[in-house]
């Protein structure tokens, strides 16, 4: 892709991400009242454990990420790590965000994907590899009728300090289409023609 092209794909993914954090702030703001809810990723009932956490510094999760639902960015915001995922299905920009509390390289969290005819929600966790560059792990929503796993990657310049040139959108996110073992199909976006994280790396 073009630098000018790039940049301009920047600029767009900036103004989506910038807004739908704005609305993710807001949405706090006006709950504020209320009790926030507990992530159930780790619980019983959900079928799904988090793995043991390991320690790594918060920052390390923080910034714009590339992943196989396409670019998101995460924030700390106080003790919670909030979450904003983007991916285009069939022409159509989807926005998802969430939300959970960060125990060393481990975050569970809640999610919701809002423009959808029904909206969605569900629960997750990922797992951070400790020198921030990629994470795995699983995710699916409350009732259980979809789910699949959730790998990111990122090089050094996209990290904490780095200067970010990620690319456009990736594959369908919870709203896509699922192939038979419940993993949205894949898509051909920048995300997915970006080289992943070394084999070597073991972090889950």
């Amino acid at each position: 892709m073009k630098t000018v092209e790039k940049r301009g794909v920047m600029a767009v993914l900036g103004r989506s991400l910038v807004l739908a954090l704005g609305l993710m702030a807001a949405a706090a703001s006006a709950n504020q009242n209320r009790a926030r809810p507990k992530a159930s990723a780790g619980s019983a009932d959900s079928g799904e454990q988090a793995p043991a956490s390991k320690p790594m510094d918060a920052e390390m999760a923080v910034g714009l990420w590339k992943s196989s639902f396409g670019p998101v960015k995460l924030e700390v915001e106080g003790d919670q790590v909030q979450g904003v995922w983007v991916y285009d299905r069939q022409g159509s920009e989807v926005i998802g965000y969430f939300e959970g509390p960060l125990d060393g390289n481990v975050l569970e969290f809640e999610w919701v994907e809002p423009a959808q005819p029904t909206e969605l929600k569900g629960s997750g966790y990922l797992v951070f590899d400790p020198d921030g560059r990629a994470f795995a792990g699983k995710w699916w929503t409350h009732n259980r009728d979809r789910s699949g796993a959730w790998n990111g990657w990122r090089t050094a310049d996209t990290m904490p300090g780095g200067n970010p040139e990620g690319d456009g959108a990736g594959a369908d996110g919870p709203g896509g289409p699922a192939t038979n073992d419940g993993v949205p199909g894949e898509g051909n976006g920048p995300a997915e023609q970006a080289p992943g994280p070394p084999p070597d790396r073991e972090y889950l």
